[in-house]
């Protein structure tokens, strides 16, 4: 149905090293999840797993005991727009370590049309918004611009050139 293989599962061992079982989409031995991206334990030690897909993110949130709490499918063509005509880019999902909440960091992009032919020239990025998402309803909330990390390049001060570049979302403290 998702157009991949569903052949990956987390093996869970006790606090002696010892197998337990392991955990797929619907939690203990459940069915194998597609692609897994990031597996991550909040301070409630709830398990989360993103997983991706072409067209989708999945993000997969289980209790302590490894029993399904919920899923939520982010779809590529349904990202939220800061602006008209951007494409938005998902580079990255993170858990809440407290809540359970996501967050995500969307890159947009604008396309360069060449005046002549009218055709796509190229491709700049406009900019970068970490926005959360509200798991229990499913919908985004607030986002905020991450400031674009303007880096001076050039041996000398008559070479120098302005680089602009885009900065990571290595996680999300308490």
């Amino acid at each position: 149905e998702m157009g991949v293989m569903l052949n990956r599962i987390i093996l869970r061992f006790s606090s002696k090293g010892e197998p337990i079982d392991y955990l797929g989409q619907d939690g203990p031995r459940g069915m194998a999840f597609p692609y897994i991206y990031r597996m991550e334990i909040t301070r409630n030690d709830e398990i989360v797993v993103v997983s991706r897909v072409p067209d989708r993110w999945l993000v997969y949130w289980f209790s302590p005991g490894g029993q399904h709490i919920s899923t939520v499918e982010i779809p590529v063509y349904r990202l939220p727009m800061p602006e008209e005509n951007l494409v938005p880019s998902l580079q990255d999902i993170f858990a809440d370590p407290k809540m359970r909440r996501i967050y995500l960091k969307i890159d947009y992009y604008q396309r360069k049309l060449d005046d002549i032919t009218g055709g796509v020239e190229g491709v700049d990025q406009v900019k970068s918004m970490i926005y959360w998402m509200d798991l229990e309803e499913g919908v985004y909330r607030e986002g905020v611009e991450v400031p674009r990390n303007v880096v001076k390049e050039g041996d000398s001060l008559l070479d120098q050139t302005e680089q602009s570049y885009s900065y990571t979302l290595l996680g999300v403290p308490d």
